[in-house]
């Protein structure tokens, strides 16, 4: 299967641009793209060109995995908390969870913090109308691909997002931050290729 990469980097296009290409001077085409996902793994989407759909992104604590649904999707995630609850001032408030963690990675000792944010977010995503959703913070335009179609059982924020396997993105989100904490591993954010 053959992959094509959309990107959106905030900064310089063209250290972007001389960076890639520096990688796939030094190393394969393959290791070339996963240090560049690495490095940008917070503003890259994977698409398949066979299906021209976006690939499941999940949360991995050591050998276990989180299913979570579209990058798109949790994209959408962190842009309602970065407006809603941040005043669109990315990482103000909840710095571990909005910085760190949507950069890609938690290490070990940020998880207890990351839970504490979690719980905060939560509780105030349980104040805010599911109207209220944002899409992408970078294009307010954007609406999700339901419209409001949305169920009924809906009634916060806070159970807005949910799985592509139909759980709760906060509860998962939340189940993999105790696991990482137990396990005492880092907490990342990957693609299923």
């Amino acid at each position: 299967m053959r992959f094509r990469f959309r990107f959106s980097i905030e900064g310089n296009r063209l250290e972007l641009l001389s960076g890639l290409w520096e990688m796939i001077q030094e190393k394969s085409l393959r290791a070339c793209l996963q240090k560049f996902q690495d490095k940008y793994s917070r503003n890259l989407k994977f698409y398949s060109r066979e299906s021209e759909e976006l690939m499941t992104v999940g949360l991995k604590v050591d050998l276990y995995w989180y299913s979570i649904g579209t990058g798109d999707f949790l994209h959408s995630f962190f842009s309602t908390i970065c407006v809603r609850l941040e005043n669109n001032v990315l990482g103000s408030r909840f710095p571990i969870l909005m910085n760190e963690l949507y950069s890609g990675k938690l290490e070990p000792h940020q998880l207890e913090e990351a839970l504490r944010e979690l719980e905060t977010i939560q509780k105030e995503l349980e104040r805010i109308n599911p109207n209220q959703v944002v899409w992408d913070n970078e294009d307010r335009s954007k609406i999700p691909p339901w419209g409001d179609n949305i169920s009924p059982d809906i009634k916060a924020l806070s159970d807005y997002f949910v799985t592509s396997s139909g759980k709760n993105l906060i509860s998962v989100i939340k189940r993999a931050l105790l696991d990482a904490i137990d396990e005492r591993v880092k907490l990342e954010i990957k693609s299923l290729c």
